[in-house]
């Protein structure tokens, strides 16, 4: 949705949020810090990847509704 508005950065950004923090600290802690091994890791990218899709939610909403409100469109 962002680059599709030509906000690429934000939509980099997501990303960035989504794969390397979240994915990958998630992932780090249920593997080593619950001793859950495995299951761990695919607990964490879940999690990770469900964390990251409500915050880019919000933000795309949040955008949404400043554009309609600068605009007039709806």
């Amino acid at each position: 949705m962002f680059r599709g508005i030509g906000q690429g950065e934000k939509s980099l950004i997501v990303t960035t949020l989504r794969t390397i923090i979240m994915q990958v600290g998630f992932a780090y802690i249920f593997a080593f810090y619950s001793d859950i091994g495995l299951s761990g890791v695919w607990i964490g990218v879940a999690l990770g990847n469900m964390i990251a899709a409500l915050v880019s939610f919000t933000w795309g909403k949040m955008t949404i509704i400043r554009l309609k409100e600068k605009f007039s469109i709806f």
